[in-house]
């Protein structure tokens, strides 16, 4: 059974599905994963505070934006519209955040 989850993925903007009946959507710390309808990725999105801090930390840098703008947009940010109100917010491009939470993945 496929159930929407609140988390969206960043790469084509589409809400997650968490498939509670394949034992294989967990990790090895036995999270279950997400599942992207369009574009097939599973991974874990961990939007704590300290992951949106790094978050805008590396926003700021990489579209030259004030630290303390950035840190107050994503601290304050929506987790099911988290991508969408980071973009209209700071008036940046869809590229720029997939590139930071790419780099903050690994």
């Amino acid at each position: 059974m496929t159930i929407k989850s609140t988390y969206v993925c960043p790469y084509c903007n589409k809400n997650h599905l968490k498939d509670y009946g394949n034992s294989g959507d967990y990790d090895e710390d036995g999270v279950l994963l997400s599942f992207c309808p369009l574009c097939g990725r599973m991974y874990h999105i961990s939007l704590s505070q300290n992951k949106r801090k790094i978050i805008a930390v590396k926003l700021a840098m990489r579209c030259n934006l004030d630290f303390s703008e950035a840190k107050r947009v994503t601290r304050s940010a929506p987790e099911n519209n988290f991508l969408p109100y980071i973009i209209k917010s700071l008036k940046i491009v869809r590229e720029d955040i997939i590139a930071v939470i790419e780099m903050t993945k690994k």
